[in-house]
């Protein structure tokens, strides 16, 4: 019964110490976004103010690793989330459309939610150009039926396409859990070339004859050369 009690006891505490180390090695890696940084991302969905409503959600994701001091705070693919504002499709009497999105956070690495600011607006084209009210009147001054049907035609909806790159601010300073980049292996360095070897010659000496003169000069001298005794 003792050992058991120890065991637990034991058990315990290396919990325990395992969960402050944690706690501590997290500590130490939070790191604060200052407000003011900006987040390039892209739209994941096209909006259309014709078929779009107040409310909506819209969504980004982040197309850069948001780094400081070597640790990655909020990674590449990141959501950005946001919502509809306004959404207006298109108007009678040649008017366009309005629509306008707002941006509220972006899910840092550790799903911190960092608060974030910024949004995009669109207004769609007028029918007849910027003088649609004007032109009616004009046309049902000279020809009723004509500014009747005028007055009916439709403007153009607003249109944020898929894809689109906007940036968003962090609203204030936030401290989240970084994790180290990862390292880039360096590209294999190719050997240099080998410098060309050039054939080397060899030359062989070829003794010389001597000429008739030299060998009779040659055969005089040993005729008087004294022999020895």
């Amino acid at each position: 019964m003792k050992c058991s009690k120890k065991a637990n006891r034991k058990a315990i505490v290396a919990i325990l110490a395992m969960l402050l180390l944690n706690g501590a090695a997290q500590a130490q890696d939070k790191i604060t976004i200052p407000a003011g940084t900006q987040i390039p991302a892209r739209l994941a969905s096209q909006l259309d103010s014709g078929q779009v409503h107040v409310g909506d959600a819209v969504t980004m994701d982040v197309i850069e690793d948001v780094k400081i001091n070597g640790l990655i705070l909020i990674p590449r693919g990141a959501i950005v989330m946001g919502h509809v504002t306004e959404a207006k499709g298109a108007r009678k009497m040649g008017r366009g459309g309005k629509l306008d999105v707002q941006f509220s956070t972006v899910t840092a690495g550790d799903g911190t939610k960092v608060p974030v600011t910024g949004g995009a607006n669109e207004k769609g084209h007028g029918g007849y150009g910027g003088g649609s009210l004007a032109a009616a009147g004009a046309a049902g001054l000279f020809f009723p039926p004509a500014g009747a049907l005028l007055l009916l035609k439709h403007g153009h909806a607003s249109v944020i396409s898929v894809g689109t790159v906007l940036s968003v601010s962090v609203a204030a300073d936030t401290a989240v859990l970084g994790t180290p980049a990862p390292i880039q292996a360096a590209a294999p360095v190719a050997p240099a070339p080998a410098a060309p070897v050039e054939p080397t010659m060899q030359v062989q000496s070829i003794p010389t004859q001597p000429s008739v003169a030299e060998a009779a000069r040659q055969n005089r001298a040993q005729k008087e050369k004294p022999q020895q005794p």
